[in-house]
């Protein structure tokens, strides 16, 4: 197969490099990456902070296995989405990602479509997959809090219009427009919430104090794109609950991105189809998608 392509982090931006197509360990697979979604360094410091240098970047994503390795149980020619959490570490962050031509990928990060139609999936669709399981917090919490500007919280936001019992915190003047046409509450600071909540959803690194924002026994979720977290507090409440995904159902998230405007879409999300391309992409948009199909 020889030399492959790959975008890659280091200190000192996102490059295009040529590498050495990486063995197959035990229960990986070496795979044809099909689709492929990456946070930006530029834009999101999270990622920034915490991509380890000479990564290949990209944790969402769609692959068609080549060849699996010893116990990986898959066949060739089967397709999966991807997910970027495993025990080996997180895809794109400080394990190599799927930024790439061709990825070896751990097992544990294939998830089944189920009959899903492929065409109509894309990377953000995977990456937001999880909103099914937050939302039967949502249903279940009195008051919910969503932390965050950009496309994660507005998209959240979307899914918090059925229960009007989620808030939203923001402190960027660029992206209030967006997020009052929610028409949930907004709010620009702490000291601006009047109540106590039972649901803490991060979108973005934020270091709080939660002394007077969380309830006893509140769940503090914490979406993709959120890889640090600094939380402070004394006394009350003694007790929370940390989740970050578990499982990733895309056709779940289909029909929260369907309602999502092009314009906020375009603004936020730039499309490529080539590896090259996507170098300059990453330092104007915050997410961009790279599709070989």
């Amino acid at each position: 197969m020889g030399a492959l392509k790959s975008v890659k982090w280091y200190e000192g931006g996102v490059v295009l490099e040529e590498t050495a197509v990486p063995p197959i360990p035990p229960k990986h697979v070496l795979a044809k990456v099909l689709s492929v979604l990456i946070y930006s360094p530029h834009k999101n410091k999270n990622v920034f902070r915490n991509t380890v240098p000479g990564r290949t970047l990209g944790g969402f994503g769609l692959v068609r296995v080549i060849e699996p390795g010893v116990g990986a149980e898959v066949m060739p020619g089967e397709v999966f989405f991807v997910k970027p959490y495993t025990t080996h570490g997180i895809l794109g962050l400080d394990i190599d990602g799927l930024a790439s031509e061709y990825a070896v990928i751990p097992r544990e990060a294939l998830v089944s479509l189920k009959g899903a139609e492929l065409e109509r999936i894309s990377p953000l669709h995977v990456e937001f997959g999880y909103i099914h399981e937050l939302v039967k917090l949502m249903k279940i919490s009195e008051r919910g809090l969503i932390v965050g500007c950009g496309l994660a919280a507005y998209i959240l936001g979307l899914a918090a219009r059925d229960y009007r019992n989620v808030e939203i915190l923001c402190s960027n003047t660029d992206y209030l427009k967006s997020l009052r046409d929610l028409g949930l509450s907004l709010k620009r600071g702490l000291e601006d919430l009047k109540d106590r909540v039972d649901l803490l959803i991060l979108t973005e690194e934020a270091d709080i104090d939660l002394k007077n924002v969380l309830r006893e026994n509140a769940w503090v979720y914490v979406a993709p794109g959120v890889f640090t977290l600094s939380l402070h507090y004394r006394g009350i409440p003694s007790k929370i609950m940390l989740a970050r995904p578990k499982t990733f159902k895309p056709e779940y998230s289909m029909r929260y991105l369907g309602r999502v405007s092009p314009h906020i879409l375009e603004s936020q999300v730039k499309t490529v189809s080539e590896l090259s391309q996507a170098v300059e992409a990453l330092s104007l948009f915050e997410r961009v998608i790279i599709d070989f199909k």
